[in-house]
């Protein structure tokens, strides 16, 4: 929140503004000298609490991933904006310098800082101390914001006066201050300015804590704070930039001030800054207003964040444009951080998150600390969760704790004959938080009350569960005697001769009073001497008019003079603002009186003070008088009725529905800048205060002074015209009266000023209670009129008396007839058959104003032909206040491709219209190259399944897909018949292993999937079909099969296990699912199995038996004839086969022998002694079972 200044004139410039931003802010970047900056420290060895945090903002580069976050030196590096980097938002890096203000590079030239042409003093001031760095990237460029001041410079020296001037207002010393726009090519920097020597606001405006905004059509804009040092009531104003960001285009504009800020408004709150006293009291220190930064809420509103001060605390507000148009209209937000936190900023986080980092602490040494935050459907921020675990600030809490605040109405009392009675009421409630929330009461408005007192409680709960409770009486009650009135003046003091009528009579303040005694009208005025109508008497006092018939009046006679010595209230100006009014039997008269050589506090020029013009003594007397026509006498002539040290005036009385008296009062903006509205509760008899004041309303309240379009203008009589210029005079409360409506609220007209001329504002409190709350409503009146008051005349008419000519002419009165409704005063009527005056005008000739939405600006969706879009404008009229707003075409609307223009009109009641015409273009949908969205993902399948593949990419035009499969062990990609965004790959054995990707297409490029790779789903084996046993013949071959599943495909082998062994053995050479086995004897009750194997493991098949059928011998290998030595032995063997078991009997036949003869051999092979008496013998086998007999061939023996 930098205390600083800045001024200069603009030197015109030949340049034309660059087509693009980015071209722009690249040359420039590129011809600025580089500054010195060591690259930001790899690592992040730093806490995010243990960064001095001065002036913090972060940037996140969603490029890199980074995080970046800028510090406005502190100490000796007070001249370098630090930048620090991170990951993660609690890691930061060691600080780098992104920007030196060496206090060399550049100067700047202000030919004439007093804007004075008769003291035409240059002044040169060199920048330095950058103070709230901010970055933005717009196009390619990264563009810094930083404020820049020369301290010691002097923009303008301070004067004290009277408060009615320019220079009287120049309260402090100002110094040279902007915000300068620099540029870089990466968010580290170093940032070099675009054009230091000629800031691109006006550098006789003492502004700072600059933001860039750019529009959704491109349109960028600085906004930034009007300091209060300047203007005492800080402002938001901005400028529109050109295509470099280094020159304006056009002049600045307001936005809003620093009085706006909700909490101001809130029940009798206390001024900002403990250094001073509270609201009511008698000083009213400055509005800040700083640190301003816009943002786009997703509904197309702009929010703006912004600081101010509350209680000598920072105070983090926000306000929202609905209209998404950063001229506005802007309304004002409950305050959104806990106390003593400000320049907050935000900046969306790389996981979506919105997150406000604001600055907290000491001011030496201030911290960091982090929010997370979202939107409500207003468009406003909401703070959802302090984050310790990034920033390490213990302690913070944004639970809502505070209960709302109500407003109850002030004891109703019903004068009836029957009971029980209706009484309707109303209260309300606001909460720091929420807003405006709803109340319960004990009993409901409109019951009915038995006569006595009876007690409602008012409850109000918000939405965090706090409930406050407020209390308030019936009375219902017999009528009373009325009171009996004022006594009717003696009749030598009642006038005879009615020769004025008002054009003839000087009337400043004037107040009438119908006074039933007598039947006149009694015009009470300051005293006038001078003239036919006037007094002829040399006093300070009040005088009074007599009339009849309110056109014909008496010259007046003085009913009050102002004692003239004695004490120090001795007054030294003729009384102000004289107003009588009935009272217990007696007339009293409240007029203000103004002594200027009582000085009640000196000038106090400090920065600690706002006590720039002197204080003396002014305030409201009462006197007392049995009549009309005076004289009135004071109830207490050394001492006014409010605090001596208060500056008021204007003081009128108000008696409440209890019975209770006030003075209410203007307590004086030459004291308090921002003129308050006040009441004082009163003694019985009014002789003295009966309690402390309490505050009301503040003159910045009345709408106009918010009002965008108004354009700012100043309330006072000053030599300046706008709130954008360098200084804003106070604000003007003046001329209070008050009225009941017919529903119980309460109603005051009140003077202020506008455009140097009296302003005629009312304001009413709904509950009827002087407490509020106070809601300032459209205003009766521009005309430079004003001080008004209303009386009822004698035929029951409504009456309101004011005088004109305020700023210039004679003073002069003017009545009009008036209603009095549950929403206001309506002036009905100029009553020139009683006041004489010509010319006068009820017409509304004023059109509403219209606030449209900036360029609405969307792309259209990829496929589509029209896009809705949804936009909002307001407009406001002088005396409807809001009105509604109809479309051309109305939101939410459907456009084409192209610009379409919207005109808003808006209606007011009197037919007067404005409208205002904004865009709203649709882009076409910009060409997009394929991003894959989807990929692919690997999968494994059960053998002879299909696996699908999806992949995804967006693009537009919408683009083509083609898939392409990768062999296993293959280096070669080949097209495969898949064009769809999904791919069935059948999940084969050919196919595991296989990879497979997305190739999509479209006229701006390519983009290729990741890889997915089929795999067959790994399977141990399982058999499927098992070996049955089977039975053969010998010598048959017989098969056993056995099947496995698995993958891989099991490898096979069998085993075999014969009958009465219980070893498994290999079979050799078994390899197939299906084993051969040739059946013999031995064989039989054998038992094979199939062993099934693969890299998953091992299962085995149950086992099968072989048998072997009953059957005849049958010789598998016959005999053979041999040849032996002589003296040797020799062999002849047979093999058979049989079942069950054969014998065996060998037969010989001797050579040359016809006869068999047995042999003693029995079994397989017969053995003999070879002899030479053998040779030649002949021997043949018989082989023989149950099933038959078989003899084998004859075979012979040969002996050598």
């Amino acid at each position: 929140m930098p205390r600083h200044t800045h001024h200069a004139t603009r030197r015109a410039r030949a340049v034309g503004l660059l087509s693009s931003l980015a071209v722009a802010a690249a040359g420039l970047a590129a011809a600025s000298p580089a500054l010195a900056a060591p690259p930001v420290a790899p690592g992040y060895p730093v806490a995010l609490d243990a960064i001095t945090a001065r002036d913090p903002s972060i940037y996140a580069d969603a490029t890199t991933k980074t995080y970046y976050l800028y510090t406005a030196g502190v100490g000796s590096g007070s001249s370098q904006v630090k930048v620090q980097t991170s990951k993660d938002l609690e890691h930061w890096s060691m600080p780098a310098a992104a920007y030196t203000a060496t206090g060399t590079t550049g100067a700047w030239q202000i030919p004439d800082p007093d804007q004075n042409p008769a003291t035409d003093n240059p002044l040169t001031a060199t920048p330095a101390n950058p103070s709230s760095p901010e970055v933005q990237k717009v196009g390619a460029t990264y563009y810094m914001t930083v404020t820049l001041t020369d301290p010691d410079a002097v923009l303008e020296t301070g004067t004290t006066g009277s408060g009615w001037d320019s220079s009287g207002n120049r309260y402090f010393s100002t110094h040279p201050e902007a915000t300068v726009v620099l540029s870089a090519s990466t968010p580290q920097g170093p940032f070099a300015p675009v054009d230091l020597a000629d800031p691109v606001t006006d550098l006789v405006l003492t502004t700072g804590d600059g933001t860039l905004y750019v529009d959704p059509d491109g349109t960028p804009y600085l906004a930034y704070a009007h300091d209060w040092h300047q203007k005492i009531d800080g402002t938001f104003e901005a400028v529109q930039l050109n295509a470099a960001l280094d020159e304006p285009v056009g002049d600045q504009f307001f936005l809003f001030k620093g009085s706006d800020a909700k909490f101001w408004k809130e029940k009798n709150f206390g001024s900002q800054d403990p250094d001073f006293n509270s609201a009511n009291s008698d000083q009213q220190a400055p509005y800040v207003a700083s640190d301003p930064e816009v943002i786009t809420a997703p509904n197309g509103a702009l929010v703006m964040l912004w600081t101010t001060q509350r209680e000598g605390q920072r105070a983090q507000m926000q306000a929202i444009s609905p209209t998404g148009n950063i001229r506005g209209p802007w309304v004002q937000q409950p305050q959104l951080l806990p106390r003593d936190r400000g320049e907050a900023s935000t900046f969306t986080a790389f996981d979506g998150r919105t997150l406000v980092l604001a600055e907290a602490g000491p001011a030496a040494s201030p911290h960091a600390e982090l929010y997370e935050a979202g939107y409500a459907d207003s468009g406003a921020l909401t703070v959802a969760a302090h984050l310790k675990d990034l920033d390490g600030v213990s302690g913070v809490t944004i639970a809502d704790t505070t209960a709302p605040v109500i407003y109850v109405p002030s004891t109703r009392v019903v004068e009836t004959s029957s009971s029980p009675a209706s009484v309707s009421y109303r209260a309300s409630a606001v909460d720091a938080v929420d807003g405006d929330v709803a109340v319960t009461y004990s009993r409901t408005p409109g019951s009915y009350f038995s006569r006595g007192t009876s007690t409602v409680t008012v409850t109000a709960k918000d939405k965090a569960g706090n409930t406050a409770t407020a209390s308030f009486d019936v009375i219902v009650r017999n009528p009373s005697a009325a009171t009996a009135p004022p006594a009717a003046p003696a009749t030598e003091a009642l006038a005879t001769s009615f020769p004025c009528t008002m054009p003839d009579m000087g009337l400043h303040d004037p107040f009438i009073v119908a006074d039933q005694a007598s039947k006149r009208y009694f015009l009470y005025t300051s005293n006038s001497r001078t003239g036919a109508c006037g007094s002829g008497v040399q006093a300070s006092g009040t005088m009074a008019y007599q009339s009849l018939d309110l056109v014909h009046w008496s010259v007046p006679t003085i009913v009050y003079t102002v004692p003239t010595g004695g004490t120090q209230w001795n007054a030294n100006t003729s009384p102000w603002a004289p107003e009588v009014h009935a009272y217990k039997g007696k007339y009293y008269l409240f007029t203000t009186l103004h002594n200027n050589t009582s000085v009640t506090h000196p000038v106090d020029t400090s920065e600690d003070s706002n006590r720039w013009v002197a204080s003396t003594r002014r305030a409201t007397i009462i006197a007392v008088s049995d009549t009309a026509t005076g004289p009135f006498v004071d109830l207490s002539p050394d001492a006014p009725v409010t605090p001596e040290d208060f500056m008021t005036l204007d003081g009128t009385f108000y008696v409440d529905p209890a019975g209770k008296p006030y003075m209410i009062y203007a307590h004086e903006w030459v004291q308090k800048q921002d003129g308050t509205m006040e009441a004082i509760p009163l003694k019985d008899d009014l002789s003295g205060a009966a309690g402390d004041p309490i505050l009301l309303w503040r003159a910045s309240e009345v709408p106009f002074y918010s009002d965008p379009l108004y354009g700012g203008r100043y309330t006072s009589v000053t030599d300046d015209k706008l709130l954008s210029k360098k200084q804003l005079p106070g604000y003007v409360t003046d001329g209070a009266f008050m009225k009941t409506t017919p529903d119980g609220s309460l109603l005051t007209m009140w003077t202020t000023y506008r455009d140097d001329r009296y302003v005629l504002a009312q304001a009413i409190s709904r509950t009827g209670s002087l407490e509020g709350p106070w809601e300032q409503l459209p205003e009766l009146d521009y005309a430079d009129k004003g001080h008004s008051m209303v009386f009822t005349a004698f035929d029951g008419t409504t009456l309101m008396v004011e005088h004109n000519h305020m700023s210039e002419g004679t003073v002069r009165g003017e009545i009009y007839q008036v209603d009095v409704t549950d929403d206001g005063f309506v002036i009905t009527k100029h009553r020139q058959d009683l006041d004489g005056v010509q010319g006068v005008s009820l017409a509304d000739k004023l059109a509403p104003k219209v606030y449209p939405p900036s360029t609405r600006v969307a792309t259209l969706p990829q496929g589509a032909s029209r896009v809705q879009v949804d936009f909002t404008a307001m407009a406001t009229d002088d005396r409807d206040g809001s009105v509604p707003v109809r479309y051309s075409v109305r939101p939410g609307s459907s456009f084409a491709v192209g610009t379409t223009k919207v005109t808003a009109t808006a209606r007011d009641k009197a037919g007067n219209v404005g409208s205002a015409t904004f865009s709203v273009v649709v882009r076409a949908t910009p060409q997009a190259a394929p991003a894959v969205t989807t990929q692919p993902a690997s999968t494994t399948k059960a053998l002879g399944s299909t696996a699908t593949l999806r992949a995804a990419a967006s693009g537009y035009p919408a683009p083509t897909v083609a898939w392409q499969r990768r062999a296993p062990g293959s280096t070669a990609w080949v097209a495969t018949a898949g064009t769809s965004t999904s791919l069935g790959v059948a999940v084969t054995a050919a196919n595991d292993g296989a990879a497979y990707r997305a190739v999509f297409r479209n006229a701006a490029g390519t983009a290729t999937s990741t890889t997915a790779v089929v795999h067959v789903t790994r399977v141990a084996p399982k058999v499927s079909t098992q070996p049955k046993s089977v039975a053969g013949g010998l010598t048959s071959t017989v098969s056993l099969s056995a099947k496995a599943s698995g993958y891989p495909a099991p490898t096979v082998t069998w085993q075999r296990q014969l009958a009465g062994d219980r070893t498994w053995k290999a079979v050799s050479g078994a390899r197939s699912t299906t084993l051969k086995v040739k059946v013999s004897a031995g064989l039989k009750g054998a038992k094979y199995r199939a062993v099934f194997t693969n890299a998953v493991g091992t299962t085995t098949s149950k086992a099968a038996t072989i048998s072997v059928k009953a059957a005849k011998p049958v010789i598998t290998k016959q005999p053979v004839s041999v040849s032996a030595k002589a003296g040797r032995a020799a062999t002849f063997r047979v093999t058979a086969a049989a079942s069950p078991k054969a014998t065996y009997q060998w037969w010989t036949k001797a050579a040359g022998s016809h006869t068999w003869v047995r042999s003693g051999g029995r079994h397989t092979s017969l053995k003999l002694a070879a002899t030479h008496a053998r040779d030649g013998l002949q021997a043949k086998v018989v082989v023989r079972n149950a099933q038959g007999t078989v003899t084998s061939k004859v075979v012979t023996l040969h002996v050598r």
